[in-house]
């Protein structure tokens, strides 16, 4: 019986520096999507590619990753890849609303 490594939840930062001579490239999550087959990374389809520095045609995303699909992604992409923790939280109206 094997179990299944576990997931969790980041915010994944993609550079794209080829992109970058293709000003007008559109970056959707489909290519995302296509740069990271193979890795094990799923995207969130809600959360779609955002665009943080023009310049370095940097955009970020949120996924979920197992510890070998990082290790997959990072071999695959090197430092134009990063992850950073994805702490979801609740709205604090949420929280009050749970306590009443």
């Amino acid at each position: 019986m094997s179990t299944k490594p576990e997931a969790q939840r980041y915010i994944i930062q993609i550079d794209l520096p080829n992109a970058a001579q293709k000003k007008n490239a559109r970056v959707d999550l489909d290519l995302l999507k296509h740069l990271l087959e193979d890795t094990g990374i799923e995207l969130d389809s809600n959360y779609a590619p955002v665009l943080i520095n023009p310049q370095q045609r940097r955009f970020v995303v949120r996924g979920e990753a197992t510890a070998v699909g990082r290790q997959r992604a990072e071999q695959k992409l090197g430092t134009n890849v990063k992850f950073f923790s994805d702490g979801r939280v609740q709205s604090m109206t949420a929280n009050r609303k749970k306590a009443q």
